[in-house]
C-alpha cells in the first residue's frame, strides 16, 4: 500500500492508496505537489482514501466543475456512490457530501477530516490525474474550513525584506497572475489559492501548491512552511490609471465571502458556517483596499504605504 503525506499552512494531509492501480496515481505527486510533501514525523491532520478503479466503466463523468452529487439525480450517481460504499473505509456514512468532478468522485466527512476519492474510467475523456489534483485541491479547501482556515481565490504575496504579506483578490481575468508576474524577486505564496488563518489575534497568509500559472520560485523543498503576517487585502480593477481608495469593511467582507472563497458552494452547513465568522474576523482585523491598476509593477509604491 502506498502512502504519502503533504502539508499545508501547518495542516498535515495523509493520502492512501487502495487497490492495486491507485499507486500509480500517487506516483504523479512529486509533480503535482512540489516543496509541500513531507515526511512522516508527525501524526496526521486529516486523511484521505484513493481508489483508481480500473475495472469499470461508466458511460458518462462529471462535469468540469466540482459539484454536489446524489443517487437519486441520476443512475450513474447511484451506481459510482453505491460502488464508493463498497471500499472500507470507517468514516462513510449517510450524511456525508458526495462531490463529482471529472473522472472521480469525493466524499468527506467533517466530523473527522477524512476522505475518499474515487477515480473511474468513462466511455468520454478520461483525465486521472486532473482529476486527482482537483480533488485533493477540494479536500484541502473543506478541511481548511474546519481548521480556522480559508483557500481564497487570491494572489498571495510574501514581500522581501520583512515588508509584509498582501492578498491580491480577483475573479478570473482580474490579474492576480499579473500582480504575481509583476512582484519579481517576492515569495510568490500562489497566485490563485492562497490559505488565510486566523490564530493568535493576528491573520497569517500561507503557500500553497495550488496555482493557475508556472512561476519562477526559489528552489525549496520546504516551500510548505512559506508564510506571512497579512497587512493589506486588495481587490483587484484593470484601469487605465493606477490608483488605491479604502474599502468599507462591510463591503470587503461581502465580497470576500461571496465571490472568493474556493469550493463554498460544495461545503456542508457546519463548514459553511464556520467560514462565515472566518470571513467576518479577517475583515475586522485586516485593512481592506480597491486597487485599480494598470500591467505594471508601479502598484506597489501605492499599496507598501503605511
Amino acid at each position: 500500500m502506498k502512502e504519502a503525506r503533504f502539508s499545508v499552512a501547518g495542516v498535515n494531509f495523509d493520502l492512501i492508496a487502495h487497490g492495486a492501480a491507485a499507486k500509480y496515481l500517487l506516483d504523479e505527486l512529486p509533480g503535482l505537489l512540489p516543496g509541500f510533501l513531507i515526511n512522516k514525523k508527525n501524526l496526521p491532520n486529516a486523511v484521505c482514501l484513493v481508489h483508481f478503479d480500473h475495472e469499470l466503466t461508466y458511460p458518462l463523468r462529471f462535469h468540469s466543475e466540482p459539484h454536489l452529487i446524489r443517487c437519486e439525480d441520476s443512475s450513474i450517481n447511484e451506481a459510482i456512490i453505491a460502488r464508493m460504499g463498497k471500499i472500507p473505509f470507517s468514516f462513510l456514512n449517510n450524511s456525508s457530501e458526495a462531490i463529482g468532478f471529472l473522472n472521480g468522485c469525493l466524499i468527506f466527512d467533517d466530523c473527522t477530516n477524512r476522505g475518499l476519492i474515487y477515480v473511474f474510467c468513462s466511455d468520454e475523456a478520461n483525465h486521472f490525474v486532473a482529476t486527482l489534483l482537483k480533488l485533493l485541491f477540494v479536500f484541502t479547501c473543506l478541511v481548511m474550513a474546519n481548521k480556522s482556515r480559508l483557500m481564497v481565490h487570491g494572489a498571495g504575496i510574501k514581500k522581501r525584506k520583512g515588508r509584509g504579506g498582501y492578498l491580491f483578490l480577483g475573479t478570473s481575468g482580474a490579474g492576480k497572475s499579473t500582480v504575481a508576474a509583476l512582484s519579481s524577486g517576492d515569495m510568490i505564496l500562489s497566485d490563485d489559492a492562497t490559505v488565510i488563518e486566523v490564530a493568535g489575534g493576528a491573520c497569517l497568509i500561507h503557500a500553497t501548491p495550488f496555482r493557475q500559472v508556472g512561476i519562477v520560485q526559489p528552489s525549496s523543498k520546504r516551500l510548505y512552511l512559506e508564510q506571512e503576517k497579512l497587512d493589506k487585502l486588495l481587490f483587484l480593477h484593470q484601469s487605465a490609471t493606477t490608483f488605491i481608495k479604502p474599502r468599507e469593511q462591510r463591503s470587503a467582507f461581502t465580497e470576500l465571502l461571496k465571490e472568493h472563497l474556493h469550493c463554498f458552494e460544495v461545503m456542508g452547513e457546519p463548514l459553511r458556517r464556520n467560514a462565515f465568522y472566518l470571513c467576518r474576523d479577517v475583515c475586522e482585523m485586516t485593512p481592506a483596499y480597491d486597487l485599480f491598476s494598470r500591467k505594471d509593477p508601479g502598484f506597489w509604491e501605492l499599496v507598501l504605504v503605511k
